[in-house]
């Protein structure tokens, strides 16, 4: 459903390192060789044409396997490459009219598994214009500083991060 919504909005910009636009290549080079994924369609059409530092328009696929990047950088920075991606999303559909949002959920929606009541969606949508007028923030948990690790295991100290994530929220 990413891949589909990325396509639907027609593309996401995003700033990458040419360490990110070469993982996208490779990763999209292994998907086309592995029969599982034949379901993607993943062709040499979707490869980067450059993979030096810069600004890519990228579609789907390859906004996909950007997310998924594991070869980049620490776990904490494919988790990052991932708030990013959300956040460029966000950030493209407030520069959207009313009848191009309403054409992306049409093609969202149906992709969207949720237990939310459908009356509740349909307020939430109502009230979308609003939404997008807010500032995105986003953050991880557990925060640097805030974990100890013991044999490749994360504890978090929750308190403090419960702390920084009420302070990010509530100011």
């Amino acid at each position: 459903a990413f891949r589909d919504i990325v396509d639907a909005m027609g593309g996401i910009d995003m700033e990458l390192s040419s360490a990110e636009a070469r993982a996208i290549n490779a990763i999209l080079l292994e998907t086309m060789q592995e029969d599982a994924n034949k379901a993607l369609k993943v062709t040499s059409k979707d490869l980067l044409k450059s993979t030096k530092a810069g600004t890519y328009h990228l579609t789907g696929v390859q906004a996909l396997s950007h997310a998924r990047n594991r070869r980049v950088g620490s776990d904490y920075a494919r988790t990052e490459r991932q708030r990013d991606l959300i956040a460029a999303m966000a950030s493209q559909a407030k520069a959207l009219s009313l009848s191009q949002l309403d054409t992306l959920l049409s093609t969202v929606l149906p992709l969207i598994t949720t237990n939310m009541p459908r009356e509740m969606m349909k307020d939430m949508i109502a009230d979308l214009p609003s939404y997008l007028s807010y500032e995105i923030s986003s953050t991880r948990v557990p925060a640097d500083g805030m974990f100890t690790e013991r044999n490749y295991n994360i504890i978090p100290d929750l308190e403090r991060n419960c702390f920084a994530l009420y302070e990010l929220i509530y100011g």
